[in-house]
């Protein structure tokens, strides 16, 4: 279940845990990301890190989700506009004041009218999308 910012997914992990559904939260590594992991593991999950691990993906070096885009296909797939980043993808959002909601809701959009696949996308995208299945098929298959 997709969360519009790290501090509604607590909110949303109560509603999965109060229907015994199983669920995963992936978190980047920022301060959010941090905080939010810190609540679980003090309100929700309460102990070590160990009794998380099965819950909740770190993106360790990863400032936000859109960071695993390379600059190039944030740009053309997420933003739609040429424009010049010297700086993390997640960075650009935040200093131009953008909605991340819409802007995932415009990159959805992108994919699913024009068909894209991953041939679409440059390696720098490819590589770190690959690292995050991975990291999650990894976390699925922890006891």
């Amino acid at each position: 279940m997709p969360s519009s910012n790290a501090a509604s997914v607590t909110t949303l992990a109560n509603l999965m845990l109060g229907w015994r559904l199983e669920f995963m939260v992936v978190l980047a590594d920022n301060a959010q990301g941090r905080e939010v992991y810190s609540q679980f593991k003090k309100n929700m999950m309460v102990g070590t890190d160990d009794n998380l691990a099965s819950r909740i993906v770190k993106l360790d070096g990863y400032n936000g989700i859109e960071d695993i885009l390379s600059t190039i296909d944030f740009k053309r797939y997420v933003l739609n506009k040429r424009v010049g980043i010297t700086e993390l993808n997640s960075e650009y959002i935040e200093s131009n004041g953008l909605s991340r909601p819409m802007l995932a809701s415009n990159f959805i959009r992108e994919i699913t009218t024009r068909s894209l696949t991953e041939s679409n996308f440059d390696d720098e995208t490819i590589e770190k999308v690959g690292d995050l299945f991975r990291l999650i098929k990894n976390y699925l298959s922890m006891p």
